[in-house]
């Protein structure tokens, strides 16, 4: 079996994270991290960089969006939705596409998973 270990990319800028891993088995705290994080941890605190990785802007969620979620939050909205999207929304999109592009698609054909 090849030598895993556990990489310090991470780890190394927040001694906060350190703690919750002594308390990890030995066969977790082993694992590696994949090359995409390590990558992205290189660059994480060069201004140079953009910051384009793992679905991560380096620009803050504008402050509508984050009352949008709020508010649908307070509203309830807090469990696991459609796997393509909401309906509204990918009807939404729909309509966006035919507006802007003259490209008609059906509503199916624009998904919009949880994490997009």
């Amino acid at each position: 079996m090849p030598e895993v270990r556990m990489s310090t990319a991470t780890t190394a800028s927040s001694p906060a994270l350190h703690a919750p891993l002594d308390d990890l088995p030995e066969r977790i705290r082993a694992l590696s991290t994949n090359q995409i994080a390590e990558i992205a941890d290189l660059g994480r605190d060069d201004p140079e960089v953009i910051k384009l990785w793992i679905g991560e802007g380096d620009l803050p969620t504008p402050p509508f969006i984050v009352e949008a979620a709020a508010a649908a939050m307070r509203e309830g909205q807090t469990r696991y939705t459609y796997a393509l999207g909401l309906p509204r929304l990918r009807q939404a999109l729909s309509d966006y596409h035919r507006r802007h592009w003259g490209w008609r698609c059906r509503p199916a054909a624009s998904p919009s998973p949880p994490a997009a």
